[in-house]
């Protein structure tokens, strides 16, 4: 009996110290797999960088393949040539260099130097991505005092700072940029100059464009035999390459392709300041985190400054909140008409899909009816935007609502279908066309329960 005791006490001890050699094992290859990624996160992040660089060039093809077939069918060969050798030499997967760039046709000239400033940007964006999930992951093991990966993970922080972030790489991309003509002032140097000389480029390119589908549409009008428009396509033409500037006393009455088109670019040629200027901020705000993770914080201060300059200059003064201008005529179905991100009833905010619009107007709908509000648009703002949506609640809706735009004649500029809580935010940006007012109006055709109808962020854009 005592023998077997003895026996079942070192059975039980074997399998004690199975099972904690069979623990310990598990442990060890646990860590010798997060060393593992811990050493090859500059690997990864390559990696990362070369799947956004191929998904980059995939589109840039497209781009490419568009034109030229655009160019086909306006009968412009010689640019679709141009067109063709560039796309030809996209899908091979060849670095676009300085040589390679195009002198004419300018759309395409455009289209490659938009490729080449992606491409440059995208080491960083990526790298500053990576290092800001390493960095977490080095605190992390710093308060648990494991130094040992500490180190692994810092050597790879380094080295992705230095192949991606490093003086050396700014400084081949600014040789890069005199070789294509850009030797001006950068963004953190001089905003406002290198903003306004951004803009000035945009509006040259669509200028170019905007008189080739002139000369295009001559040309088919001449096809189909309608000298009168014919005539107009001409004159236009002609008027643009003496006054190159669209406004709404400009537009033909007709032919209607002519009125189209001109439509079409005077709402570029009106954006063109908005879209370069946040494409800047939003560079600089990405220069930004990259400067600060790396510890330059002067560096990033000046970047921050910049990008404060160019929205106060190009941005803030282009744009007005709906909920900052006196609104009239407010009709709810439920509570108070809300504003600033308020629902105007229970103390709610307006949150949409988790986040909050602190400049988001409500208009809660009556069951069978519609709410509405009214607002004088300010002299210069040529645009609205916005986004239609239904605030987050916890109870379901109950009838589907429709939102529309109207001008102060009653004219539907924009509506959609029914919109319910969950679907994405429908967004609204069209030109006012001189309209004096705006009254944005939500109808709901049933029961209005849960029918949280709200605006996200409506504003007046120059």
């Amino acid at each position: 009996m005592q023998h077997s005791m003895k026996t079942l006490s070192a059975s039980l001890c074997s399998l004690v110290l199975t099972l904690l050699c069979f623990e310990a094992t598990g442990e060890d290859r646990e860590t010798d797999q997060k060393k593992k990624t811990y050493a090859s996160a500059a690997a990864d992040c390559d990696k990362a960088i070369s799947r956004k660089k191929s998904s980059l060039a995939e589109s840039y093809s497209s781009e490419v393949w568009g034109l030229k077939q655009r160019f086909q069918n306006d009968g412009n060969l010689e640019n679709a040539l141009a067109a063709d050798k560039e796309w030809s030499r996209s899908i091979r997967r060849e670095p676009l260099t300085a040589e390679d760039l195009v002198e004419s046709p300018k759309e395409l000239r455009a289209m490659q130097d938009a490729y080449v400033d992606r491409q440059d940007r995208v080491e960083q964006e990526v790298a500053a991505e990576v290092l800001g999930q390493l960095q977490r992951e080095a605190t992390e093991l710093a308060k648990a005092g494991n130094l040992t990966d500490g180190r692994v993970l810092q050597q790879e922080i380094d080295k992705i700072k230095r192949l991606y972030l490093s003086s050396a790489k700014s400084t081949g991309r600014e040789m890069k940029d005199k070789k294509r003509g850009k030797d001006h002032p950068t963004e953190a140097e001089d905003p406002i100059v290198a903003c306004e000389e951004a803009i000035r480029q945009k509006r040259v390119a669509i200028q170019a464009q905007y008189v080739g589908e002139l000369e295009a549409m001559e040309k088919s009008f001449q096809a189909k035999g309608a000298l009168e428009d014919v005539f107009a396509a001409k004159g236009e033409r002609k008027r643009f390459m003496e006054t190159p500037l669209l406004a709404e006393e400009n537009l033909a009455e007709t032919p209607n392709a002519l009125r189209e088109l001109q439509r079409k670019y005077l709402e570029l040629q009106q954006n063109v300041t908005t879209s370069v200027a946040e494409e800047f901020v939003a560079r600089l705000e990405q220069q930004k985190q990259s400067l600060t993770i790396e510890g330059k914080l002067e560096d990033a201060v000046r970047a921050k400054t910049a990008a404060e300059k160019l929205s106060q200059r190009f941005l803030h003064s282009h744009r007005i909140f709906l909920s900052d201008l006196q609104e009239r005529n407010a009709v709810v179905g439920h509570g108070a008409f809300g504003k600033n991100g308020e629902r105007g009833y229970d103390n709610l905010k307006i949150i949409v899909g988790g986040k909050k619009s602190a400049k988001g107007i409500s208009i809660h709908p009556p069951s069978y009816g519609t709410s509405k509000v009214t607002y004088d648009i300010p002299d210069g703002y040529t645009h609205f935007e916005g986004y239609a949506a239904i605030a987050d609640y916890r109870d379901p809706q109950k009838t589907p609502v429709i939102f529309r735009v109207l001008n102060e004649r009653g004219v539907v500029l924009w509506k959609t279908s029914g919109i319910v809580r969950g679907a994405p935010p429908e967004k609204c940006s069209i030109a006012l066309n001189a309209a004096k007012a705006l009254t944005l109006a939500v109808e709901c055709p049933g029961d209005f329960t849960c029918a949280h109808a709200v605006w996200i962020d409506p504003q007046f854009v120059k």
